[in-house]
């Protein structure tokens, strides 16, 4: 015996409580001895951005679930993001389109990767990071955040290879 109900992000995850997030409503299905289970859900790509990330580039808020959310990110032809690092998150991206490069830095070892549709990349947590997009075409991703985005003061600036362009 199950029954639907609905319930706000931040009551699932009291640590989402971005205003961008917030207007993701989670579909969960109570079972037995008051367990839940995420109901599945799908979600086009927005249209516009929904917000625009730390590190200046633009956010679309795809899908959720308490372990983990995805977004599409997307950095305009030309850009430079700003250097970040996050305090508790780890991030894994897939490259949809555009040509660009990302540095990453972490304990010491640091490495600037090409960036093109095809190829994945992980940020473990305290990696700092930073990206451009080369050419004339926005270099777009989706990545997955794990575990959700907590919202402001998550990411923390730091010194990249590249001036950023960007206001984030």
């Amino acid at each position: 015996m199950y029954s639907l109900s609905f319930t706000h992000p931040a009551e699932v995850f009291p640590w989402s409580r971005d205003a961008a997030f917030s207007a993701l409503p989670l579909q969960r299905i109570w079972l037995w001895g008051g367990a839940t289970m995420a109901r599945f859900a799908d979600k086009p790509l927005p249209a516009e951005r929904d917000t625009v990330a730390p590190d200046g580039s633009d956010v679309r808020i795809l899908l959720g679930l308490q372990a983990g959310s995805m977004a599409h990110f997307q950095l305009a032809a030309g850009e430079t993001s700003t250097a970040v690092t996050h305090r508790t998150i780890e991030e894994i991206w897939y490259i949809l389109s555009g040509r660009g490069e990302m540095w990453r830095q972490q304990d010491g070892h640091h490495a600037t990767v090409p960036l093109h549709a095809g190829v994945a990349l992980t940020i473990p947590c305290g990696t700092q990071f930073q990206f451009r997009a080369l050419g004339d075409e926005p270099l777009c991703a989706v990545a997955v955040t794990m575990p959700p985005w907590p919202g402001d003061g998550e990411a923390v600036a730091v010194s990249g290879p590249w001036t950023p362009t960007v206001r984030s």
